[in-house]
C-alpha cells in the first residue's frame, strides 16, 4: 500500500479517539495520555537498550504517579514537576548506591532521561487542555497540534514539490530547506485562522497567533530533527511500527512533545493578556 495512504488510514482511524479525549479532558485525557506515554516510553527504552529491570520499572512507576495525579497538580504545575523530577533523581541514586554491582549508569540516566522526554513532556497537553477549560476555549490546546503537524503537512507537500537543497542530510535525508519554510510558513497561516474563528476580529490577535505558529513550527521541526539524531545515535530507523505509515508514537509525536510545553508556557501568559 501506498506510505501516504497508510499515514491517512492510520490518521483516521486513531483521531477520534484522541479527539474524544482532548473533547472531554480530566481522567479521559489522562488515561489516554498514560496509553501513550506507556507506549513511547516502551519504544525509547527498547531503542536505546535500557536493560536492567530496575531502571525500567523506575520509569515505569513513576509515570503511572505522574499520571494518577495529574488532576491534582493542574493548580501548580511547574512545583509538581520539579517535585517529580527531584524523587526520580534521588530514586536513582539510592537505585544506583543499591544496586551498583549490576546496574549501569547508562541505563539510570536513560531511564531518567526518557521520563523527562515522553511522560513529562507528553503532560503538557493535559495542561494545556485544562488551561483551555478554565477559559472555556479550544485554542490552546488546538494550536500546538495545528502547528506541529500543519508544518509537517506543510514541508511534506512543499518539499516534494520545490525542495532541492538539503536541511539535515545525515539526520533526515527528506527534509529540504523549502520544505522547512513551507511548512513553517502553513503552521503560521493555520494558527492565524484560528485566531480569526475563535475570538473576536482583531488583527492583533491574528498577528500574535500567526507569529507563534511560526515559532511553535520551528520548535517543532527541532524537536523531529532531535528524535532522527536520537534514533541515529541507537541505530534504529524507526522507534516502533504500532502506527503504520508513521513509525511508533514517539515517531508521531516526536515535534509534539517540544512544542506543546514551549506553548504551555507561552499560552499560560497569552491568556492573561487576551482574557
Amino acid at each position: 500500500m501506498n506510505p501516504t495512504i497508510k499515514r491517512v488510514m492510520t490518521s483516521l482511524a486513531a483521531l477520534p479517539v484522541f479527539v474524544f479525549a482532548l473533547a472531554f479532558g480530566g481522567w479521559w485525557l489522562a488515561g489516554v495520555l498514560l496509553i501513550l506515554s506507556f507506549i513511547g516510553l516502551r519504544e525509547f527504552m527498547k531503542a536505546a537498550n535500557v536493560e536492567h529491570m530496575y531502571s525500567r520499572s523506575a520509569a515505569i512507576s513513576f509515570t503511572i504517579a505522574l499520571y494518577a495525579s495529574i488532576n491534582i497538580w493542574v493548580i501548580n504545575v511547574t512545583s509538581a514537576l520539579l517535585l517529580f523530577l527531584a524523587m526520580f533523581f534521588a530514586f536513582s541514586c539510592v537505585q544506583t548506591v543499591v544496586a551498583h554491582k549490576t546496574l549501569n549508569i547508562k541505563d539510570t540516566s536513560l531511564s531518567f532521561f526518557g521520563f523527562v522526554y515522553v511522560p513529562v513532556l507528553l503532560s503538557s497537553i493535559f495542561y494545556l487542555r485544562e488551561l483551555g477549560g478554565e477559559i472555556g476555549a479550544w485554542w490552546p490546546v488546538a494550536m500546538v497540534f495545528v502547528a506541529a503537524w500543519g508544518c509537517d503537512t506543510g514541508a511534506y507537500f512543499v518539499g516534494r514539490l520545490l525542495g532541492k537543497k538539503k536541511l539535515a542530510p545525515n539526520l533526515s535525508p527528506k527534509k529540504t530547506w523549502a520544505g522547512a519554510i513551507g511548512g513553517t510558513i502553513t503552521a503560521g497561516v493555520l494558527c492565524a485562522v484560528i485566531a480569526m474563528i475563535s475570538l473576536e476580529f482583531n488583527w492583533a490577535h491574528i498577528v500574535i497567533f500567526g507569529a507563534i505558529g511560526l515559532l511553535l513550527a520551528i520548535v517543532a521541526q527541532v524537536g523531529d530533527l532531535f528524535a532522527s539524531a536520537l534514533k541515529r545515535q541507537f541505530g534504529v530507523k524507526d522507534f516502533g511500527n504500532l502506527l503504520p505509515g508513521h513509525g511508533g508514537v514517539l515517531d508521531r509525536f516526536d515535534s509534539i512533545l517540544l512544542a506543546a510545553p514551549v506553548f504551555y508556557v507561552i499560552a499560560y501568559e497569552l491568556v492573561k493578556v487576551i482574557y
